[in-house]
């Protein structure tokens, strides 16, 4: 990881682009910081996830169906101006729920229904590198 993502977790992004451009993958890192004892770890992370998708929207995202995959909160759907169908993945790594954390959001190319964990082996390697910095 680059030394500002080390040393800054406000935000950070990584792009991987293959040279025909596809297998792209977009993983970005939010800041999950518990504002207030009012509001559960569950209802923050939803309302964090629900702001990613509204942004996405602007670029013209168009939902299709959610589904929960292990601790990854998976949105199925397609930008109107690209054929191909992507997800949208959020994954929320702590180290307790009552200490900040982060917010994992995975944007990829993938087929309708086929996100499988089993052939993302490299996620459980990028969640388990973020523990470290927590």
């Amino acid at each position: 990881m680059p030394e500002f993502g080390k040393q800054n977790f406000n935000y950070y992004e990584v792009a991987r682009y293959n040279d025909d451009s596809t297998g792209s993958v977009l993983l970005k890192v939010h800041p999950f910081k518990r504002q207030g004892a009012f509001i559960s770890v569950a209802e923050q992370r939803t309302a964090q996830i629900m702001m990613d998708v509204q942004k996405a929207k602007r670029d013209s995202w168009v939902t299709e169906r959610q589904d929960t995959l292990n601790q990854w909160y998976i949105t199925y759907g397609r930008y109107e101006q690209d054929p191909e169908d992507y997800i949208i993945g959020h994954t929320l790594i702590l180290r307790d729920t009552l200490s900040n954390g982060l917010l994992l959001e995975l944007q990829m190319p993938c087929p309708k229904d086929s996100f499988s964990l089993a052939r993302e082996k490299c996620l459980e390697e990028v969640v388990r590198s973020f523990k470290v910095y927590l």
